[in-house]
């Protein structure tokens, strides 16, 4: 699945929970409080408080374990009440945001996509604050004390992601012509074909380990910043290794392209100097 090869994923699943712990752990040490209509924030810290409340109950007798393990879980469902999304994943082209399947696996449930245009636009901070204003809670971001650090990162992984798209047009463009000229040189032997073949390869070379670079260096660098500032809130990102496997392992096909069209062309000199002609 091509979901798997995106070049970040930022794993939200866990975003502000201990924020909403501390809240939570408030609620039920005061006891049950009346809920406002009004409010459905309140409703659902009152819904979550309802799930622990046996815990509570036991508190005084048993050990704080048991009460953190049941806040946990409550926190879980309060987090899906307030929309998040479990991950949001980064494409060259796109971007994709879901739930991971709660399997004990990594496999991710995509529930959104948005359309693949060669210029990225991704903003993680507006992307959340929009999930909690549709769920009509009374929370912002600043409230958990969002870092902007992290929409900093995204927004210089953008950047780079932009920059690499046309550089990957441009080497797939030489890449093409350099499919064409072996053709030619198939029904047509001689040192010039080599040549077209070798500027065409080396040219898709140089384009498509510049994107190559320039793609796993931003990629490094943007989960670097999210994991620096987003571990007080439980956010963490990593690179996607599949995709960057992929484009290294293009750039060594090309060379290998490249420097077998290298020996045809000084071949072919030989083969001048000895006075024998090429195939017509």
């Amino acid at each position: 699945m091509l979901e798997s090869y995106d070049l970040l994923l930022v794993n939200t699943s866990r975003i502000g929970h201990d924020f909403l712990k501390s809240q939570l752990a408030n609620k039920t040490s005061s006891g049950p409080s009346p809920t406002s209509s009004g409010s459905t924030f309140n409703q659902l810290f009152h819904n979550a408080t309802a799930k622990v409340g046996d815990a509570v109950d036991k508190v005084e007798d048993k050990v704080e374990e048991e009460l953190s393990e049941d806040l946990d879980k409550a926190i879980t469902s309060l987090a899906k009440d307030l929309g998040l999304k479990d991950f949001y994943s980064i494409h060259i082209m796109d971007h994709c945001e879901g739930f991971f399947v709660p399997n004990g696996t990594a496999n991710r449930n995509v529930t959104h996509c948005s359309n693949s245009t060669g210029i990225s636009h991704f903003n993680l901070t507006s992307e959340l604050q929009d999930q909690l204003n549709a769920s009509h809670a009374p929370i912002t971001l600043p409230k958990i004390h969002w870092p902007d650090a992290i929409n900093d990162g995204i927004h210089t992984l953008e950047l780079a992601f932009n920059a690499a798209f046309v550089l990957y047009v441009i080497g797939i463009i030489f890449i093409g012509c350099a499919f064409f000229l072996g053709f030619l040189a198939v029904v047509r032997d001689g040192r010039m074909s080599a040549l077209l073949n070798v500027g065409s390869s080396g040219a898709a070379v140089l384009f498509v380990t510049i994107a190559s670079i320039v793609t796993t260096v931003g990629s490094n660098k943007a989960a670097n910043a999210i994991n620096k500032y987003g571990k007080d809130l439980n956010i963490n990102a990593a690179r996607g290794d599949k995709f960057i496997s992929l484009t290294w392992a293009t750039v060594a096909l090309l060379i290998v392209a490249t420097s077998c069209w290298i020996v045809e062309l000084i071949m072919g000199h030989r083969r001048l100097k000895q006075g024998v002609k090429p195939l017509q």
